[in-house]
């Protein structure tokens, strides 16, 4: 799958304010991100970050910096949001990934860029996009702990 790959620190967004939070995307912003790149890659938009977090806030779908999964229908008329489950399973992610062919947000261990927790995009063939880089990595880099499914309508 080609994917457009976006950084939460990219310069033209790092310093714009998260939700309805004194955050910023660069330092909290792994989920806008990797949901921006769902959004780009499989609805076929060319969104940034910080146009993602616009829609997002003028749906009411933000409580502070954390996202209100169920207003990304509200922000994106052929999203929709399925699940979020705050323990991993790899067979429902694995099969949105390679049956359904959708990329799956995955909440990860953040520790080793310094955070409790930390949002990444899986691809499939046990790569992942890095928001944090703005690269492809490897799924083990972090541990697994959650995910998000969401829909093309």
């Amino acid at each position: 799958m080609n994917y457009t790959i976006l950084s939460q620190r990219d310069a033209k967004w790092r310093n714009k304010k998260l939700g309805n939070s004194n955050y910023t995307i660069g330092s909290h912003g792994c989920t806008i991100t990797a949901l921006t790149m769902w959004i780009n890659r499989v609805i076929g938009l060319n969104l940034t970050p910080d146009q993602v977090n616009d829609r997002m806030k003028f749906v009411g779908g933000f409580s502070g910096a954390l996202i209100l999964w169920k207003m990304i229908d509200r922000a994106f008329i052929n999203a929709h949001f399925v699940w979020r489950n705050y323990n991993y399973w790899n067979p429902t992610v694995a099969w949105y990934v390679y049956v359904r062919k959708l990329p799956v947000l995955v909440e990860v261990n953040g520790a080793k860029i310094g955070a409790p927790k930390h949002w990444v995009l899986y691809i499939g063939y046990g790569k992942a996009v890095d928001p944090w880089t703005g690269k492809i990595i490897s799924t083990s880099l972090y541990p697994a702990t959650g995910y998000a499914l969401i829909e093309k309508r």
